[in-house]
């Protein structure tokens, strides 16, 4: 028979998965412009999550428009944030 402590965690881990989650969704929305855009000088992860992220300065999500990965260009061209040119130019780029 499993001891309480186990049954417990068994029951709590879909919560436990979610919560885990939800504190990641929320640390990335602390982050500033400033570190918005160190992401965008780092490895393509972060450029990903800069691409996506609500806060990322127009000019850094410019920066990401001719990104070698198609995911950040992706991410570029579905922020709401983004400049129309710059999305416009990254839905061109993935034409090719």
């Amino acid at each position: 028979m499993p001891d309480d402590s186990e049954s417990k965690r068994e029951k709590n881990a879909p919560k436990d998965a979610y919560l885990e989650k939800e504190q990641g969704r929320r640390a990335g929305a602390t982050l500033s412009p400033e570190e918005l855009s160190l992401l965008v000088k780092s490895g393509p992860w972060a450029r990903y999550l800069a691409a996506i992220h609500p806060k990322t300065p127009p000019a850094s999500l410019e920066a990401l428009v001719d990104d070698e990965h198609e995911d950040v260009r992706r991410g570029v061209a579905q922020n709401a944030g983004a400049p129309v040119a710059a999305a416009i130019c990254v839905v061109i780029l993935m034409q090719f």
